[in-house]
């Protein structure tokens, strides 16, 4: 579970690019992907004995969230010209 919570964020971009989603749809799920990696993050840190596991679930959550947001959310807010 730690591990399928760990990948969230690759998965999505994966499928992001597979299936033609909104942009508003991309983001919120890009959103809960951020939130379950940091969550499968936190796990796997917390069960190899690390104190510094919540820290550096945040630390990790910050960047997937800017990550997902400028992968996704940049292509919605600055339109192609055509």
């Amino acid at each position: 579970m730690a591990l399928l919570g760990a990948t969230m964020v690759p998965l999505l971009i994966v499928l992001g690019l597979i299936f033609p989603w909104s942009g508003t749809t991309q983001i919120m799920l890009a959103g809960w992907a951020a939130i379950g990696s940091s969550v499968g993050l936190w796990m796997l840190l917390r069960n190899q004995g690390r104190t510094s596991a919540p820290y550096i679930a945040l630390v990790a959550t910050a960047f997937a969230l800017v990550a997902v947001i400028v992968f996704f959310a940049y292509p919605v807010a600055v339109p192609t010209p055509s």
